[in-house]
């Protein structure tokens, strides 16, 4: 006899019912269900300019992220969102923000593209009921940087950033590490390449001079 195991539900991006506040605005939330250890969701969110007008972008309540930046262009019909928490991660049914809009009566709003990122990895979080965002990178970006140290030591050190131009949620870090000697070929301690080399031969050229008079 063998038991099924339970099939996990992927998660799924949707709008919430529409709420009309005391001064005929209205509210509707974006939330995920079915997430586990939610951390960040970047969407774009159309909406025809016929009669609407959003007034405003702000956090959910209960299990919600935090809303850091949200882009209103009521002219183009297209909000912009970027919600995280970065000391929670969220699973279940989470409220990723809430839309405050005039004029219309229904929910006027679609997910153009939308991504999720798990709170741990930075990776993207399959889900359903929108399209990715098409990234032309997924690595991140790194940076090394060498300079001289400043007690003239035998090690100099390269300083390694690493970005998140690619945008997938990396966290930026700076990370010291042994690059080169400073006293390699080519390069004495005062960091100009072929210096000491080029002062050899001359010491040697004048010697062989005045070796030759005598």
């Amino acid at each position: 006899m063998t038991l099924a195991l339970p099939v996990s539900a992927e998660p799924e991006l949707y709008f919430g019912e529409v709420e009309t506040l005391e001064d005929g605005s209205k509210v509707v939330s974006l939330m995920v269900k079915d997430v586990d250890n939610l951390g960040s969701c970047e969407v774009n969110i159309e909406f025809t300019t016929s009669g609407v007008e959003v007034t405003g972008v702000t956090s959910g309540d209960g299990n919600a992220l935090t809303v850091q930046s949200s882009d209103i262009d009521n002219t183009a019909g297209l909000v912009k969102i970027t919600a995280y928490d970065a000391n929670t991660a969220y699973s279940g049914t989470v409220v990723i923000c809430n839309i405050a809009y005039m004029e219309s009566d229904s929910n006027p709003f679609k997910i153009s593209s939308a991504e999720l990122f798990d709170y741990d990895s930075y990776e993207k979080i399959q889900h359903t009921g929108n399209n990715d965002i098409d990234r032309s990178s997924g690595k991140s970006t790194v940076k090394p940087t060498a300079t001289k140290a400043v007690d003239d030591s035998a090690t100099s050190v390269a300083t390694v950033s690493v970005g998140e131009a690619d945008g997938e949620g990396v966290v930026a870090e700076s990370t010291e590490i042994a690059d080169e000697t400073n006293g390699s070929p080519g390069e004495d301690n005062d960091g100009i390449p072929g210096f000491g080399l080029l002062t050899g031969l001359s010491v040697m050229l004048i010697a062989v001079q005045l070796l030759r008079k005598k």
